[in-house]
């Protein structure tokens, strides 16, 4: 069970002695767990936690006043396509994306002596970045059979993969400097393929309504080197 204190400000996270004359404030609540009780609370677990500004403090989440700002992310594409015959067609197309404004959690360990252990913050400060080429190649349906295959190159890169997890960033170190590169879930090779097939079915006769209208589905995707290879098949 956890108790909430009413918000108060906690000035801004500075060098010793910072603490009382910090330009900025942040709101926050102050809490304790009360655990193996039982209800209804005695008096003593029922008074709210002792309250004071005074350092050193042992725990600090921090929003930034800044952090109003949705995150965002902006796309871009072009494509080149080219006919082979009735049925064949090849695409080569680029792809481009940029996240900007998103969240990201960094965690310091005791940065100076008026904290002296895990602080918090939330900030508007991660961005990514995303670009691809992509090769696809399609057979129109003929004589029951269509087919797809494609290949992509892609990279992401980021300095905050996740803004649920925490990134243990040094005092004084601007983390996106330190934290920039590839993302978590950056997948450089991908190929993909599908091929449907319709089966032939009587024309006419009593099997007619059983056997007519149906198809052999297959999708096939794997990474390149794959962490996975997906294998989908369909009758």
């Amino acid at each position: 069970m956890s108790e909430r204190h009413p918000a108060k400000a906690w000035r801004s996270l500075r060098s010793e002695g910072d603490a009382e004359h910090g330009s900025s404030a942040f709101p926050y609540a102050q809490g304790r767990i009360i655990s193996d009780t039982s209800f209804p609370l005695s008096a003593t677990n029922a008074a709210p936690p002792p309250f004071t500004t005074s350092p050193p403090v042992v725990y600090l989440a921090i929003v930034d006043p800044n952090h109003h700002v949705l995150p965002r992310t902006y796309e871009w594409n072009a494509a080149l396509e080219q006919g082979f015959g009735k049925n064949d067609v090849l695409t080569l197309t680029y792809l481009g994306a940029a996240g900007r404004k998103l969240i990201r959690q960094d965690l310091y360990d005791a940065p100076n002596p008026n904290f002296t252990s895990e602080v918090d913050i939330m900030t508007n400060g991660a961005d990514s970045s995303y670009n691809a080429l992509q090769v696809q190649y399609r057979h129109r349906l003929t004589r029951g059979l269509q087919a797809l295959v494609s290949y992509t190159w892609g990279h992401s890169i980021d300095d905050a993969s996740f803004d649920s997890n925490f990134l243990n960033t040094p005092p004084g170190t601007s983390p996106c400097s330190v934290e920039r590169g590839p993302s978590d879930y950056d997948i450089r090779n991908t190929f993909a393929g599908a091929v449907s097939y319709n089966v032939p079915g009587p024309h006419g006769g009593w099997a007619k309504p059983v056997l007519k209208n149906w198809s052999v589905n297959t999708i096939a995707y794997a990474p390149i080197p794959g962490f996975c290879y997906s294998l989908l098949g369909e009758l």
